[in-house]
Order: structure tokens, then C-alpha cells, then sequence
């Protein structure tokens, strides 16, 4: 109890720090010498390298004992693939093993910026939960920069959020899980003692989070695999029930209750889209009572009636959103329901148009998404596919059985060969039981009329059937409608009630039978009459229905073309017939043979341009020293031409045989013309008088092609072109005679108009200058060569088609040799 007068104060030193002191104490003023101090020193020496090496071995256990901790919380975190459980155990383990006063876990998402606590040491945070804003905190500083974060002194440290769960909190520890620079969470160590963390500690424990952040990858790793292998599971469940279906019923139906159990939601429903009436459907559903079921089968939902639909038809794309956003849109019961919860609709699409929408609705209100979403969008993905092939096996049954029945009304019709009536007669008779309409009655157009006639019916009543079968006459006038039949090739149907047929005598005859269907008959564009049908349903024929009855509409009208063409044909085989029989009665006028007379050639080429013609040339022997020589056009052709210029030709034989010259021949037979024809016809003529033995030419021209003369001497051409008329216009013609003498080898050419007036395809003609150069071009040939050059001439120019006039040539030679 005396008070201390003196004291020796040894400190104990060890690596060159002050790691203790020795402290003695005395009432006795100088109670302790030098010796003593040495002594002490020497104390203080030894104590010192025993302290030193107590502490060193304490941290080595230490040391040791963190390795093994690791090495445990390694082995057990490697061994445990559930996320939850292996974040509980290890804030268990290092809470244990290392004693602090705080463990917890967070779970990084760096996209939308979010820390989530997964674990905690505490029973109060894992109850209450902790919210780390990003970016701010020891933990939100570390999830936001991936660098670990140490605050020896928390009250020192302003990034330090106060936590009133975690009030004795003086240090904390905060390091990033990281893999391959991926932030997956934090680590965060909490102690109640300032300098908590040591380098060594932060180095250990960074090798402790780098092998939780393995562990979490790894079972990351592996909760994604076994989620892969569910959802592939799951859709290949999906796949094998809807392949065993065929109809879109049975698809949507197997759709639907899959989608319940597989994604876990509370309703599914299931909207087909339809094109013509522009509506959803309701055809399926899951998760409703049986009175909101009936309510909504087969329920239309128009265009905008229900926003979501609509959009997602437009944007072709998942919307998610609430149960009221469809719900409440949607007739009673199911409007009246008064669960809600969260909604996901997914477009079935194919080849890019929306064909219908499948929708899931979570009444807990869980969002749909992740492996739910994945499963779901498969569902949708395989209904479509589904769907897709149902309607592709439909299509094809269809057309199978439309390909089947048009078979049938096709070996029919073709047996029925030429015999329209009865044609007609069997599609009639085959129209209800294949169409399946209640029956059918065929009009022909008949385009002078302007109205459609009646042919054959079958299933009407008596009355009406008795008005088709004695081809009544429906006039365009008294039925409005079937005017638009003329224009158009798509089917009307004249409902009972409607009013735009109001006093239509046809379609009001037939209506009083029920709803009236017509179809054009077209064959090649051309309208060949109309195919009416009658039916119970008061909606149009659709479907496979409606491609029967067009399929045999086109039959119809093929056959009706055909036995057109038949008809035609034959009477153009009777005509040919005629016109072949006239040619030959034709050419019988023609002179057999071309004149021979001495010292003179004469030849002789003659085309008609169908068959028969207008143009016929002549020989008259006046005398035995005179030769007249005459050519002809009739203003026409064909049959028509061919009798006038028959009638002209007579005319001109018995005129020319007993008058002094070829103008008063001409003269004559003009009067003649003109008192016995009425046709309204006429001809040009040239005419001629050759005295064969001094070579002189009298002539005359009723408006024909002035004849060419090439002269041996000089090659030159004379034309020989004096005044008149044709035949057969108006009395007392002008006429002119003139005349020419043809010295040795002078050559006539008399032609029509078939020659200068022949047209190339570039719309020339062949020209008066071209004849003349060809007769200039060659003077050595004969009458004969002459006639086949200048016809190859003119075919060369026109080309290989058809002749689109009259030709013909006549060519005489002077060859005082012959």
C-alpha cells in the first residue's frame, strides 16, 4: 500500500518491435542498481524469444487452421450443386471455422444493376432481408467495381452503411465473386474488433471466395443443364402428343392442357385468327369452368375489340402484361372472375403471319419467365408446326377429294363426246351430289341476245325445272344481277333477304328456293354462261365445297368451248370445202393454157389470197392475127369477188368479140354492169388488142395498174398510163384509148395491185420502183423467167406468211426468133 518511489521498466523486444515490457516497482527510493538492470535485460531477452516464438507458432495454427477451413469449405462446396444450399453452408462454415461476428452471400446481376443477398449468418437479416443499393456501401462498391473492399475502422470510413441489425459492427471485409471477370456475387465478413482484417486474412480469404465463386459457377453450370434437359424433356413431351393428332382440334386441345402443367400456369388459352371474317377465335382453353367454357367456345372477337390481340397479330411478337388487360375485355362469366395475375401471350406464327395466339395467366402473380418462358415458347413453336401440318394433311385430303370428284365429272363429260345436250345434262345431274348443294341449273350466254338461256337443270321443282328445260330467255335487262357475271369470274351468292336482287326475274324465280350461288362459266376469258346452284346455308360455299363447284364450272365451260370449237371446226371444214369446190370452177374460167403464137412468148402467174379471188386475166382470139389480151381486179375477195369477176369476165369475152376497139369493149361492158349487178361491187380492167404480126398495142385502162413496157433497145420503161374509171360505178365512163408498138425483144408486163401493194413487216410496200428495176435488170429472160422472178421477188419481200391480196402477172415477149 506504500507508494512506489522507483521503478525499472524493460521493454520486451522481438524482430524489432516492442512486443511486451517488464515492469518492476519499489517503495525504496533507488532500489535497483545497474547489476540489477542487466539482469533484467537478460530477463527481458529470453522472455522476449519466448513470446516470439508462442506468437509465431499461435499464427501458424491460425494459419493452419484457415488453410484447413478452406480446404474444407472447398471440398463441401464442390460437393453441393443446389445454389441455396451451398450459400447457407458456406456462410455457416466461415462463420464457424473463423468466428466473425457477420457472414452473408450477394449475387451480382451487372446488367440491371442489382445486388441480392442470398445468405446471411444472421437469423434477423435472413428474415427481415437487406437492401444494397448499386454502387453505394462496402458491398455495392465492390458488386459495382469488382474490386475488393477493406475497412479496418468503419466508423472511419464513409462508405459504411449503418445496419441497426448489425450495430457492433467496426470492420468489414467485401470481396467480388469473380470467374473469368464475370461478377457472380460478394463476399462479406463483418467483425466486431477494429483491424479485424490483416493482409494475410484478405489474401486467405480471396482464395477462399475465388473457390465460392468456382462453386457457384459450377452449380450455376449445372442447375442450367438440368433446366435444359426439364425444357427439352418437357418439349419433347409436347412433340410426341401433338404428333399423334391430325386436326387442329385435337392439336389445340392437347396444346392447352400441356401448357397448364408443364408451365406451371393457372389458364390457357388458345385464339385462332380467320382471315375472312377478320375476328379471333376462341377454340380452346384450360383453367375454366365449364359455364365460362360454353360462354367462350368458338367466341369472335373483331379487330379491336381486344387491344392485345391486336397488337401482338400486328407486331408479331411476346407481350406480357395482366390478366385485366384480356379479362376484362371478354364476355361474362369469365370477365366477372375476379382472379387476376400476371399474363404472357405468344404469336403462333407461320411464315411470318400471325395464325393464332397462345395465352398463359399466372393468378399468383408470378412473372413468367426463365425456364417457363423457354417452355412455353417451345409449346408455341410446336403448336405451330403442329398446326402448320394439320392444315397441309387437310389441304391435301381436300384436294385429293376435289381432284377425285373433278376426275369423275371430266371421264363423264368425256364421254359424252360432241353432244353438248348431253354434256350438260351430266354436269347438272352431278353438280348437287358432288357439290353437295341442293341442286343446280346451267344458263348458256347467248351474246346477240345479250341474255343467258337455259340448258339443263336437276333438283328443281317441276315449275322451274319445265322453265329451264324449255330454254326461257333471262334478258341482262331483267336481271341486274347476272350482269355482273359478265365482268367478273368470282362466284355471288343472293342470300334469301337480300334486297340488291329485289325484281330480278331470274335470281327471285330461283331464290324462293333458298339462297342462290351463281358461277360464271369462263373458258379462256370468254364467258360461255353461268352454273346456279342453290343451298340451305344462308353464308357463302366455302371450303372444299365452293373449289368442287368451281372446278366443275370450269369443266362445264371447257366442254361448252369445245363443242364451240367442234362446230366451228366442222363448218370451216365445210366452207374449205366450198371454197376449194370454187377455185376450181374459178380456174375453170382462167384459160387452160397460155396462147402459143409465133414469135411471141406469153406467161402467166396467178395467186388468189384465200382460195378464191378477184383478179383473173384473159386471152381473146379476135383473129388469126389478133390476140386481145385483158386483166381484172374486183374490188373485193374471197367467194363474193370470185362470182363478180366470173360475171365480169363473160361480160368482157362477149363485148371485146364483136367491138371495134378495147374502149368501146369497155364501154360495153360497163352499161352491161351496172343494169345486171346490184352488189355494189365494181373492177378495174385493162384491156388490150395485140396484132401479132406488126406488133402494135391498142389499149384502154378502167382504172388498173398501168401496164410496164421494157424497151430491148434502151432498157427503158414506159408506163402505159392513159385516163379511166372502173367498171361498174357510173355510166359513160371516160375512157382513152391509147397504143404502142413492142419491137423485138420489147417485153409487156400487165399486173394488179397484189404486186406494187404487197406490205413487208416493217409496213413497206413493194412498189411500183422496185417492179420497174427488176424488169430493167434483166433483159435476157423470157416470159416465163420473168413472171417466176418477180413473184420470188415479192414473196421474199412479205416474207413466209400468208398473202393478204390478190396477185397476178402477165408478161408478153416479142421474140422474132421463136
Amino acid at each position: 500500500d506504500r507508494p512506489t518511489r522507483s521503478g525499472l521498466y524493460i521493454p520486451i523486444i522481438a524482430d524489432d518491435r516492442v512486443i511486451g515490457v517488464i515492469a518492476l516497482q519499489s517503495p525504496q527510493p533507488r532500489a535497483f542498481t545497474s547489476r540489477q538492470r542487466d539482469a533484467i535485460d537478460l530477463i527481458a531477452s529470453q522472455a522476449a524469444l519466448g513470446l516470439y516464438a508462442t506468437q509465431l507458432y499461435q499464427r501458424e495454427r491460425q494459419r493452419a487452421a484457415q488453410l484447413l477451413m478452406i480446404a474444407e469449405v472447398s471440398r463441401r462446396v464442390a460437393a453441393i450443386l443446389d445454389l441455396n444450399t451451398l450459400f447457407d453452408d458456406t456462410v455457416k462454415l466461415i462463420r464457424d471455422t473463423l468466428g466473425y461476428y457477420h457472414v452473408s452471400i450477394f449475387t451480382v446481376d451487372t446488367a440491371q444493376q442489382t445486388v441480392t443477398l442470398q445468405a446471411s449468418s444472421s437469423q434477423l437479416i435472413r428474415e427481415r432481408g437487406i437492401h444494397i443499393p448499386w454502387g453505394r456501401g462496402i458491398i455495392g462498391h465492390a458488386a459495382a467495381t469488382g474490386k475488393s473492399i477493406l475497412a479496418n475502422d468503419v466508423r472511419h470510413d464513409e462508405r459504411f452503411l449503418v445496419d441497426a441489425a448489425l450495430e457492433r459492427t467496426l470492420s468489414e471485409l467485401a470481396i467480388p465473386l469473380k470467374v473469368e471477370n464475370r461478377i457472380l456475387g460478394v463476399l462479406d465478413l463483418q467483425s466486431d474488433r477494429t483491424n479485424a482484417f490483416s493482409e494475410q486474412d484478405v489474401s486467405i480469404l480471396q482464395i477462399l471466395a475465388d473457390q465460392i465463386a468456382v462453386a457457384v459457377e459450377d452449380s450455376r453450370l449445372y442447375g442450367a443443364e438440368q433446366e435444359q434437359a426439364w425444357i427439352a424433356t418437357a418439349l419433347l413431351q409436347v412433340a410426341e402428343a401433338v404428333a399423334q393428332h391430325s386436326t387442329s382440334e385435337e392439336i389445340v386441345e392437347v396444346v392447352a392442357r400441356l401448357t397448364r402443367i408443364l408451365v406451371g400456369v393457372d389458364r390457357s388459352l388458345i385464339f385462332f385468327w380467320s382471315d375472312k371474317e377478320q375476328s379471333f377465335i376462341l377454340v380452346e382453353g384450360t383453367g375454366l369452368t365449364r359455364e365460362q367454357m360454353l360462354a367462350l367456345e368458338n367466341h369472335r372477337f373483331p379487330v379491336r375489340e381486344i387491344p392485345l390481340l391486336d397488337r401482338i397479330r400486328r407486331e408479331g411478337r411476346i407481350i406480357r402484361g395482366r390478366s385485366d388487360d384480356l379479362v376484362d375485355l371478354m364476355p361474362p362469366p369469365i370477365s366477372q372472375d375476379p382472379r387476376r395475375g400476371e399474363l404472357i401471350a405468344m404469336p403462333l406464327q407461320s411464315q411470318d403471319q400471325v395464325i393464332g395466339i397462345l395465352v398463359a395467366e399466372d393468378l399468383s402473380g408470378r412473372p413468367i419467365s426463365g425456364p417457363r418462358e423457354t417452355i412455353l415458347t417451345g409449346i408455341a413453336h410446336q403448336a405451330t408446326i403442329a398446326l402448320e401440318n394439320a392444315q397441309l394433311y387437310a389441304s391435301q385430303r381436300e384436294e385429293a377429294w376435289v381432284s377425285t370428284a373433278l376426275l369423275q365429272v371430266a371421264n363423264l363429260i368425256s364421254n359424252a363426246t360432241y353432244d353438248l345436250d348431253e354434256t350438260l345434262s351430266t354436269v347438272a345431274r352431278l353438280t348437287p351430289m358432288l357439290g353437295g348443294v341442293a341442286w343446280a341449273a346451267i344458263l348458256l350466254w347467248d351474246g346477240d341476245r345479250r341474255a343467258f338461256v337455259g340448258a339443263h337443270s336437276h333438283g328443281l321443282p317441276r315449275d322451274a325445272a319445265a322453265m329451264i328445260r324449255a330454254k326461257t330467255s333471262f334478258p341482262l335487262k331483267n336481271s341486274p344481277a347476272l350482269v355482273r357475271l359478265l365482268h367478273g369470274s368470282d362466284p355471288l351468292t343472293f342470300p334469301v333477304n337480300g334486297n340488291e336482287t329485289a325484281g330480278d326475274w331470274p335470281i327471285d324465280t330461283f331464290r324462293r328456293l333458298g339462297p342462290v350461288t351463281a358461277l360464271p362459266l369462263r373458258a379462256y376469258d370468254r364467258l360461255m354462261g353461268a352454273l346456279l346452284v342453290g343451298h340451305a346455308d344462308p353464308s357463302p360455299i366455302s371450303g372444299r365445297r365452293m373449289n368442287i363447284l368451281t372446278g366443275i364450272a370450269h369443266q362445264a365451260a371447257l366442254a361448252i368451248e369445245t363443242d364451240r370449237l367442234y362446230q366451228r371446226t366442222v363448218h370451216q371444214e365445210r366452207l374449205q370445202h366450198e371454197i376449194d369446190l370454187a377455185r376450181r370452177i374459178q380456174e375453170s374460167f382462167m384459160p387452160e393454157e397460155c396462147p402459143r403464137v409465133p414469135g411471141w412468148q406469153i406467161a402467166v402467174e396467178w395467186h388468189a389470197a384465200r382460195g378464191v379471188g378477184g383478179d383473173y386475166y384473159d386471152f381473146i382470139r379476135l383473129t388469126p392475127n389478133h390476140l386481145g389480151l385483158a386483166i381484172a381486179d374486183v374490188s373485193d375477195k374471197g367467194v363474193a369477188a370470185a362470182l363478180y369477176m366470173a360475171l365480169s369476165r363473160t361480160v368482157l369475152r362477149a363485148t371485146a368479140l364483136d367491138a371495134r376497139g378495147p374502149a368501146e369493149a369497155l364501154r360495153r361492158a360497163n352499161r352491161i354492169l351496172l343494169d345486171d349487178s346490184r352488189s355494189g361491187m365494181f373492177v378495174s380492167v385493162f384491156y388490150a388488142i395485140l396484132d401479132l404480126r406488126s406488133g402494135r398495142l391498142s389499149f384502154a385502162r378502167a382504172g388498173h395498174n398501168p401496164p410496164l413496157v421494157v424497151s430491148a433497145r434502151d432498157r427503158r420503161v414506159i408506163s402505159l398510163d392513159v385516163p379511166g374509171i372502173v367498171l361498174g360505178v357510173i355510166d359513160n365512163p371516160e375512157l382513152v384509148e391509147g397504143e404502142v408498138w413492142l419491137e423485138d425483144d420489147d417485153m409487156l408486163l400487165m399486173y394488179t395491185d397484189g404486186v406494187t401493194e404487197a406490205i413487208n413487216d416493217q409496213d413497206e410496200e413493194f412498189g411500183e420502183e422496185r417492179l420497174r428495176r427488176l424488169l430493167q435488170g434483166a433483159p435476157d429472160h423470157t416470159a416465163e423467167e420473168m413472171v417466176r422472178l418477180i413473184d420470188a421477188a415479192v414473196q421474199s419481200f412479205t416474207g413466209e406468211g400468208p398473202r393478204f391480196d390478190d396477185l397476178t402477172l402477165v408478161a408478153v415477149r416479142r421474140c422474132p426468133d421463136e
